[in-house]
Order: C-alpha cells, then structure tokens, then sequence
C-alpha cells in the first residue's frame, strides 16, 4: 500500500489535523480513530494525499478505520 498523509476533521475542532496512513484504503468521508490527543473521539477524513519517506516519523497514525454496515429491515406479512 502506497503511504499516505491523512486531514481529518473531529466536532468541535475548527482545524484539521494531519496523520500518517499505510494500513487503509481511506477516502474523504471515511471514520478513523487516530493516535495521539485525539484518540478518543472518532475524525472523519476530508484529505488523502500521498506521504514522502519523512512523513511516517514526522505525524501520529490512524490506527483504525471504521466500517458501517447498513442493515435493511425487512417486514414478514
């Protein structure tokens, strides 16, 4: 996987924090956890670009990319 570096906005912050991603596919709109003081509410990512060798050590990493799963209702009768 190509590395890459990550915006991503969290509520009630009004900037967006940069991290450094190899393990997900993720694009804007994806849910991540991240590491660092952040690491406790869920961010949604608004950029993907691609990352440089120095990028890896220079920011904290997603840790984790939330997936949901619609579930349709279905009615018998």
């Amino acid at each position: 996987m190509i590395p890459k570096k990550v915006k991503v906005a969290f509520e009630g912050v009004n900037r967006l924090y940069t991290y450094f991603d190899d393990q997900y596919d993720l694009a804007p709109e994806d849910v991540v956890y991240v590491e660092g003081k952040m690491w406790k509410k869920p961010g949604q990512v608004r950029e993907v670009s691609e990352a440089n060798e120095f990028d890896r050590d220079r920011y904290n990493r997603i840790l984790k990319k939330i997936i949901f799963e619609r579930s349709e209702e279905r009615r018998v009768g």
